[in-house]
């Protein structure tokens, strides 16, 4: 199970998005070294891995999972069994110190009556598990959805097959006018399929289109339309009376001058004239004042009677009479019925035009009346019969489009109703090919869950079995065997059985908790760890089920005398697991880099050399593998030395010897590649020194002496030695010397250190306050 392990993803914490971290590169790789600094992440990594234990024991952690070199999770009914993680949660659910004691290990012993019963029982797992491993075939199957053979490969190709614009959902979305497409789901999916249409597929889609483009012109209307779609009656007599005046001739007359002259004059005057000659005692023309006979007179009147009767006024008044005044046009609130509402429009431009056209043949005959005039009435009558045609069509489309307005809701329904039909003719094939798929992906689960229910009970019975071969008096015999690799002294520290709760004793008499150190705590802490790890396994092959082991700060934390003693201890814990199953891996992780040095020493140790080791470094949320030569790490020695030379930390001042080491022996490798001996000697560099006095100051410097020994930053340097160091300065002393060593860096390369120590606060300020320091204790001598 553990030989695929290659990488976690967590999400949680820091870890906002689900984030990939390679933990095994190669398959032989079985243990991962892992340096982070306070903050990296590195706490919510180990918690993710109890996550894994117990989903519900950290809120904080959303999910975490093992995932092999393919990305595939490994999954198996045993792994929470099987994962063991140690940190500071572990110690504070795990070990209670209190005057009761600690709570009880139990480990019973071999009992050769029960091992058959083992046997048997692990013989029914054995066979349940090969049994789930088929089905887990199986369904991994029809989980992939790449493969056509998965019921949620056709399950997303119906879904796609529905969604865009011009499938069922893009459809819908023009029925209820939203602005996104409906969401498609397997409700929508199992309405669809539900019901087979009576149409067929073309018949669906078409009538479709057609009632959607009448809901699309109503869908936003409220009221009616009204207009007067009434025919025009073709004006049969009208037309008669006018061809008959049109076609009248009438004559043009010769007149004396008597009668131009009483032409000239109007009907009122000719009237006057009239009675006064038709009064027989009128004797003379009051005109030219002649006399008059009864013939005179008897002429003239019949003159001004032929004028007041005149046919041609007659003929020009029936004429005015006769205009045609009648007009045509197309109802405005019908513009919306386009292909309608032209055809009415353009037959009432022809009917105005023809009407035009006769009354002009009218003005033409009364400007011209002794001249008749033939005309053809067809175009009228035709123009008149196209526009009666067109408004019945406008009428009837109104009409469809007032029935619509009346019954937007049931159109509405309709559209649905023929999407959902258009929608099952879409996915029909493939949704039987997925029913069938999903029913045998269905039996296979039903088997899965099965068979987990009877692992899980089989697992029970198995473990209650196995419990009761446990022995007590191996677990205290092993943890006060533990206690003693640690601290140097059988009699230090033990644990003493009295009835199942353990007291605890030094040099043979009892301690209170409160005598009791932190990083004793830790020590008994650890080996319980291991104790409970191996308590799982037969006594005769100690941890030969195969574990996932993580361990979160195991030193870091414990007093300095300790220090050697843990190493020691872990040393041989990790190998008793390495050797106990070869598909058994660890991962521990440190934020200390001393502590990275001593466990990268205790890793090779127990590999036997640095195949079978993969080291990291975790910074910003992100794991990388750890090179020798990496900049970072560096970067991070040359932090610590800033920290302890600004405040004399106590958890630096144990190791700041060698980290000042490997902080110059880089610094000469890299930049110069000169030895630390040659560094302070080397005319060339110390002549970047402008101050000549502290040149002179760093030339007898004894760097060589004080930071040169075994350590090596190529070859990691054994932190194990700076002991010595640490006994032979005092903390002042040491921090002096932090001081030293950076003022020369920035002495001989300012750009360099200011830009690998960028993150920190007033650097400058403080390096020129240490320069200072020197200036003065120079200029001192020199007086």
């Amino acid at each position: 199970m553990f030989e695929k392990l290659s990488q976690i993803r967590i999400k949680g914490g820091p870890f906002t998005n689900p984030t990939y971290m390679q933990l095994f590169s190669k398959p032989r790789e079985h243990l991962c070294l892992i340096y982070g600094r306070n903050g990296s992440g590195k706490t919510t990594i180990s918690r993710g891995f109890s996550y894994i234990k117990n989903p519900n024991s950290f809120t904080t952690i959303q999910n975490c999972s093992l995932l092999d070199n393919s990305g595939n999770e490994i999954i198996s009914p045993n792994l929470p069994n099987r994962v063991f993680v140690f940190n500071e949660d572990y110690i504070r659910d795990n070990i209670q110190i209190s005057e009761q004691g600690l709570g009880t290990i139990v480990m019973f012993g071999l009992q050769g009556d029960l091992q058959g019963q083992i046997n048997e029982k692990q013989s029914t797992l054995d066979d349940l598990n090969d049994r789930l491993n088929k089905v887990n075939s199986k369904l991994e199957l029809h989980q992939d959805r790449r493969s056509a053979q998965s019921h949620l490969y056709f399950e997303e190709k119906i879904q796609t097959e529905l969604r865009g614009d011009g499938n069922w959902a893009g459809r819908e979305r023009q029925i209820r006018g939203t602005k996104t497409n409906v969401s498609v789901n397997k409700s929508v999916i199992e309405k669809l399929v539900k019901h087979r249409p009576a149409a067929e597929k073309k018949e669906c889609f078409n009538d479709f289109q057609h009632k959607l483009k009448q809901y699309s012109q109503i869908r936003n209307e409220s009221s009616h339309i009204t207009a007067d779609f009434s025919h025009i009656d073709y004006p049969v007599v009208q037309i008669k009376r006018i061809k008959s005046l049109l076609l009248k001739k009438i004559e043009n007359p010769e007149l004396t001058e008597r009668e131009e002259y009483l032409l000239s004059l109007t009907p009122h005057e000719n009237q006057k004239l009239y009675q006064i000659f038709a009064d027989e005692s009128q004797i003379s023309c009051p005109v030219c004042l002649r006399p008059l006979s009864t013939d005179d007179k008897n002429h003239v009147i019949d003159v001004i009677t032929n004028i007041l009767n005149n046919e041609l006024d007659i003929h020009l008044q029936n004429l005015q009479k006769t205009s045609l005044s009648v007009t045509a046009s197309a109802p405005e609130n019908c513009k919306q019925f386009t292909k309608e509402y032209i055809a009415v429009s353009d037959a009432c431009v022809e009917i105005n035009k023809q009407i035009t056209y006769i009354n002009n043949l009218i003005e033409q005959k009364s400007n011209n009346p002794y001249n008749p005039i033939e005309f053809d009435d067809q175009m009228l009558y035709k123009a008149i019969s196209s526009y009666n045609k067109s408004i019945d069509v406008l009428s009837s489309r109104v009409a469809e489009y007032n029935l619509a307005v009346s019954d937007k809701l049931g159109m509405q329904k309709e559209l649905t109703e023929l999407n959902a039909f258009c929608g099952y003719y879409e996915i029909i094939g493939d949704y039987e090919t997925y029913t069938q798929l999903k029913s045998l992906y269905d039996e296979y689960l039903s088997q899965h869950s099965e068979l987990t229910k009877q692992i899980a009970t089989c697992n029970n019975e198995l473990l209650a079995l196995q419990s009761r071969m446990k022995n007590t008096n191996i677990a205290v015999e092993s943890i006060n065997k533990d206690l003693c690799m640690a601290l140097y002294d059988k009699d230090r520290l033990s644990l003493i059985d009295k009835g199942g709760v353990y007291h605890l004793q030094s040099q043979g008499f009892e301690v209170t908790p409160t005598q009791i150190s932190t990083g004793e705590r830790n020590i008994i802490a650890l080996s319980y760890f291991f104790a409970s790890i191996r308590d799982q396994t037969p006594v005769t092959t100690p941890y030969s089920d195969e574990v996932l082991i993580v361990i979160d700060d195991p030193i870091s934390s414990f007093d300095r005398d300790n220090r050697i003693g843990i190493t020691s201890l872990l040393q041989t814990k990790l190998e008793e697991v390495r050797k106990g199953n070869q598909n058994s891996r660890i991962i521990i992780l440190t934020h200390d880099y001393e502590t990275f040095f001593d466990l990268e020493k205790v890793c090779k140790m127990i590999s036997q050399g640095t195949k079978d080791l993969n080291k990291c470094i975790l910074d910003k949320l992100s794991l990388s593998t750890y090179d020798n030569k990496t900049p970072s790490v560096y970067t991070n020695l040359l932090h610590m030395v800033f920290e302890y030379a600004k405040s004399k930390s106590d958890e630096l001042s144990l190791t700041i010897g060698n980290t000042m080491r490997r902080v110059l022996e880089a610094f000469s490798t890299f930049l110069y590649r000169k030895g630390v001996q040659e560094i302070t000697r080397d005319e060339y560099i110390l002549n970047l020194i402008d101050n000549i006095s502290i040149r002179q100051y760093f030339r007898s410097k004894m760097f060589r002496l004080l930071l040169h020994g075994e350590s090596h930053f190529e070859e990691q340097a054994k932190a194990l030695n700076d002991m010595e160091f640490y006994e032979r300065f005092s903390d002042l002393t040491k921090q002096s010397l932090a001081q030293d060593l950076l003022v020369f860096l920035y002495l001989i390369q300012p750009a360099h250190l200011l830009a690998h120590l960028r993150e920190e606060e007033d650097v400058e300020s403080h390096l020129q306050s240490w320069e200072q320091q020197i200036t003065t204790i120079v200029n001192d001598k020199a007086v």
